[in-house]
């Protein structure tokens, strides 16, 4: 179990700093318990990512996909505003 907690503590952490289009499965599954309540919009944008990244056809990844799409591109623009 703390290896598991470990392992998607790294993976979370690889994530922020890469910030891939997606993340890994792991990473994906933590966070569909978070994004039961996402708005359509951003299920929409989930649906477009997982069959573009073959994502296992379960509405969570959708979901969480479309979560992480929104975190992703706010890290993003935040990063851009830091440039000189």
């Amino acid at each position: 179990m703390k290896d598991d907690i470990e392992r998607l503590e790294l993976e979370f952490s690889e994530a922020i700093r890469t910030l891939p289009e997606i993340p890994s499965l792991r990473v994906l599954r933590f966070l569909s318990d978070a994004s039961y309540s996402v708005p359509s919009h951003v299920q929409d944008k989930g649906k477009e990512l997982q069959r573009i990244h073959g994502l296992p056809f379960v509405a969570e990844y959708e979901w969480a996909a479309g979560l992480w799409s929104v975190i992703r591109e706010a890290l993003i623009a935040e990063h851009k505003n830091e440039k000189p």
